[in-house]
Parts: structure tokens; sequence; C-alpha cells
């Protein structure tokens, strides 16, 4: 199996298809910069998608796709806000995906470590061919939401980038002599 990335994202925008918060500074998110994508909730409240396209792979024509990791490196501004994910899914040629595979657990106060969603063999619940994942359109999709906060909550991206998993469609071909 072979792969290509971590890679970033060209582009992170706000979509309003979910949630009611706007994601402000999305392209801060295109590197791991120390600067924020940011959305401010207060209890209950849900983001709007921070989508995050155009990541430049390359994987080869007839290749198999195996899987696909995103990771995130994610905080929210204070221990009392309780962050969590609402909902992270695959976008594939600009379509956000039904999947969901937020994780469970509060947001980090700091960010340490980067979230870690899908796997070296988890196709998000879709079928992909390297086509769809060199097409501009492919990324993921975050909305957030604040369970608990005082006045409002922070919601903060650094960084977003995409592991792609594939074995290459390369065939060798034989010859036999007579």
């Amino acid at each position: 199996m072979a792969q290509q990335g971590p890679l970033s994202p060209s582009t992170v925008a706000d979509n309003d298809t979910i949630g009611s918060k706007v994601w402000d500074f999305p392209g801060n998110a295109v590197s791991n910069n120390g600067l924020f994508a940011v959305s401010d909730l207060v209890i209950q409240e849900v983001s709007h998608y921070l989508v995050a396209t155009n990541f430049g792979f390359s994987i080869p024509g007839g290749s198999t796709v195996d899987g696909i990791v995103v990771e995130i490196l994610r905080q929210e501004d204070d221990s009392l806000d309780n962050i969590f994910d609402n909902a992270v899914r695959i976008v594939k040629t600009g379509i956000i995906g039904s999947t969901d595979k937020s994780l469970a657990a509060e947001w980090n106060v700091n960010e340490t470590n980067y979230a870690s969603y899908g796997s070296s063999t988890d196709l998000w619940g879709e079928s992909f061919g390297a086509g769809n994942i060199n097409n501009s359109g492919f990324g993921v999709a975050l909305s957030v939401k604040a369970v608990n906060g005082l006045v409002f909550t922070e919601a903060e991206v650094d960084h977003i980038r995409i592991t792609v998993y594939y074995t290459s469609g390369q065939t060798t071909t034989s010859t036999s002599t007579s």
C-alpha cells in the first residue's frame, strides 16, 4: 500500500449548509502557523461547516483508493466551554458526504496533537477512484457545537491535513516465448 500526504488544503471556506455560526478567518487553517479559523458560539449553538478542499493530490490513474485519514489541529479557548465535533464529513467533488466521523471527546484547551479521523482502510462510506481524490473538490467538512460555556466560546482550527492510502494500479505485462 502506498500513501500520499499528509497534504494541506489550498482552499478553506465557511459553508452555511449546517448550523448558524460562521467560521471567521477560514483561510488560517491552510497551514500549521498558529493562526486560527474561529467560530464563536454560545451554549447549544452549532457552527457552519469549515470546508477544506484543493489538496493537490496526484494519485496515479487506475489505483485503488484504500483509505483516507483526516487530521485537524484544533482547540477550544477555555476548559469550561466544552466544544465538541458536531459533524466531520468527507467532501467528494465538492459535495459533502453523509457519513459522520465525529469524535466523542471534548476538544483540548491547547492544540497539542492532531485529532485523527478515518484510517488507512476507511473510505468514509464512499467509493473513490484516483480522479475523485485528485479533484480540487475533494476534502473535508467540519462543524462544531458548544455544549456548555459562559457568554460565548471559541472553537479554533489551526490546520487541516489529509493522507490518502492507495494500491497502485500499475499492471505488469508478461511475455512468453514458445
